[in-house]
C-alpha cells in the first residue's frame, strides 16, 4: 500500500475526520452525506451551530466543499483498505460504516481537536438527522453562493 500524505488538508486528515464522524453518528452513511456532515461540522458557525468554526474563517473555506468532494472517495477507500470502515453496497449506492478496528483507533486518539470535532458532529447529526442528504447539499450550495455575493471586488 502506498504511503499517504499526512499534512493539513491532506486526504489522511480528511479520512480521520470521516472516521471520527462515522464513530460519532454510528450508522452507515453515503459518501455525499459524510462529505456534507463533515463540512457542516468543520464550519458549524456558518450554519448556525456554535459560535466558531473549527477550521477558522478563511475567505476560501467555501471552496473546500468541492475539493473535499473530489477526494472523498480516496479518503474512504484508504479507510476501507486499512480495515477501519467497511463498505455496504445497497440499491441506493454504497454506504460506509466504522468497524471495531476503526472504533479502537478513534478511542486511541487523545486531542482537544478530536473531542471538539466529535461534540460538534454530534450536534450536527442531531440537528440534521431527519433532513435528506440532497437538502443538506442544497443548503451548503446556497451558503457558498451567498458567500460569493458577499465578496467585495
Amino acid at each position: 500500500m502506498e504511503a499517504i500524505s499526512v499534512g493539513i488538508g491532506s486526504v489522511f486528515e480528511q479520512a480521520i475526520r470521516y472516521l471520527l464522524l462515522m464513530y460519532t453518528v454510528d450508522e452507515p452513511l453515503s459518501e455525499d452525506r459524510i462529505n456534507c456532515l463533515d463540512f457542516i461540522t468543520t464550519y458549524a458557525a456558518d450554519f448556525g451551530i456554535g459560535s466558531s468554526n473549527l477550521h477558522g474563517n478563511s475567505g476560501y473555506r467555501f471552496g473546500e466543499f468541492t475539493s473535499r468532494a473530489l477526494t472523498a472517495n480516496k479518503a474512504l477507500l484508504e479507510l476501507a483498505q486499512r480495515g477501519l470502515i467497511h463498505i455496504k453496497p445497497t440499491s441506493q449506492g454504497c454506504f460506509y460504516a466504522i468497524t471495531d478496528n476503526g472504533n479502537d483507533f478513534i478511542n486511541s486518539l487523545d486531542s482537544s481537536y478530536v473531542s471538539l470535532y466529535a461534540e460538534i458532529a454530534d450536534r450536527v447529526d442531531y440537528r440534521f438527522k431527519d433532513r435528506p442528504t440532497r437538502n443538506l447539499h442544497r443548503m451548503i450550495t446556497r451558503r457558498i453562493q451567498d458567500s460569493v455575493k458577499d465578496i467585495k471586488l
